[in-house]
């Protein structure tokens, strides 16, 4: 895609820190929808041709298409970190969303 055309991809690389402590806290029940509610944040970030993608424990990668300049990959990132600062319900407890690492290529 990105030779075809005169944009750029950019694969950003999202680990989960300390994930392991809500499953420990909470339950893996609880854990699995804090999951879904942290795919279903970072796809409301990106665009309808943008793809989201768990790879695997508390790893996601996001392909950002048709990207234009640095700066629109690293005010996305921003983004992505913003809504991870915002708690949420899970199995009726309250859970700060763990913090979130993000490798950028």
């Amino acid at each position: 895609v990105a030779r075809r055309g005169t944009c750029s991809v950019a694969l950003l690389f999202l680990d989960l820190n300390d994930f392991k402590g809500i499953n420990d806290v909470h339950g893996h029940a609880a854990g699995d929808r804090v999951l879904c509610a942290i795919a279903r944040r970072i796809e409301g970030c990106v665009r309808e041709t943008d793809t989201v993608a768990r790879i695997g424990g508390d790893e996601f990668v996001v392909l950002l298409t048709g990207i234009q300049s640095r700066e629109a990959v690293s005010t996305k990132v921003q983004q992505i970190l913003s809504i991870m600062d915002e708690p949420l319900d899970a199995e009726f407890h309250r859970v700060d969303m763990p913090s979130c690492s993000i490798g950028v290529a």
